[in-house]
């Protein structure tokens, strides 16, 4: 059984779009799923969805808004902050129907600039986002665009390009974009590999580093699947020399705070752990 678990372990975050958050914050509690239902598996990974973007700045829903169709500006607002596309120092203007003191202006046009929306016409604000939308945003900020492009455009190759990177894990594409499903799809797409582009001209290369995650180049968060084998005083490997409040997730040591530990002992878990740009620690 694999328990679910979001962690942060440091001080503070030091982006400019997240709020300070206190050392060792837990993203979501563990939660068993393997005898959950499908429905309640896609509840689950939702509402951990939510929690996990509304700790990195960038959603604050609740749960009673999961269900409810979101608009092309507020999904504009994730895309914006889980890219890492600043938000503060875009002054240009693009679209008509986005009005300049919009506290959503500033990252409709931030996508603007990076070329992740297209700069003609009206940006229709307050319609409900299409899944063809919402992949497309994903995909270009992934890097994928070539790749997409290439295997047919828009919508069917972004569509084929999105399914082939799971970023519709849990998601029903044949129902409207909720604030949950956008949600799943965001996170999602933290998880997946950014594709660089290593060449140019007539023949461009593009490549992925394996664990180089949206999620790592944005926050230096790194995603890390494995066994909970130690905790403070305690091993599944013989000698411990964790520090007290420390955890090893398959012999990687992370700063827990005062989080209580114990009932991951043994587990395989799901963990994010911000990485300590200076030590390089977790």
């Amino acid at each position: 059984m694999r328990k679910f678990l979001h962690f942060l372990m440091t001080l503070i975050l030091t982006f400019s779009l997240i709020s300070t958050i206190p050392y060792g914050t837990v993203m979501a509690e563990p939660t068993a799923v393997s005898e959950s239902t499908q429905t309640e598996v896609q509840y689950t990974e939702a509402m951990q969805s939510v929690q996990y973007l509304s700790i990195l700045g960038a959603a604050d829903f609740d749960e009673s808004s999961l269900d409810t169709e979101i608009t092309r500006q507020e999904f504009a607002k994730i895309v914006s902050i889980i890219g890492g596309y600043s938000s503060s120092g875009t002054s240009e203007e693009f679209f008509s129907d986005v009005a300049s003191d919009s506290e959503y202006a500033p990252y409709i046009n931030s996508l603007a600039v990076a070329g992740i929306v297209s700069r003609q016409g009206q940006f229709e604000p307050l319609r409900t986002i299409s899944i063809n939308e919402a992949v497309t945003m994903l995909v270009r900020v992934l890097g994928y665009s070539y790749r997409a492009d290439h295997s047919g455009g828009y919508p069917s190759g972004y569509i084929r390009t999105a399914n082939n990177l799971r970023l519709f894990e849990n998601v029903d594409i044949t129902m409207p974009v909720t604030r949950g499903t956008a949600a799943v799809m965001c996170v999602n797409a933290l998880n997946t590999e950014v594709m660089k582009q290593v060449s140019y001209g007539d023949s461009p290369r593009f490549e992925t580093e394996d664990g180089y995650i949206l999620s790592y180049r944005t926050f230096n968060i790194v995603h890390l699947t494995d066994v909970v084998d130690a905790v403070d005083l305690t091993s599944l490997k013989g000698e411990n020399d964790l520090k007290p409040y420390q955890i090893s997730i398959g012999g990687i040591k992370a700063d827990m705070g005062e989080l209580d530990t114990w009932s991951y002992l043994g587990y395989e878990v799901d963990a994010y752990l911000l990485k300590k740009k200076k030590s390089g620690d977790y």
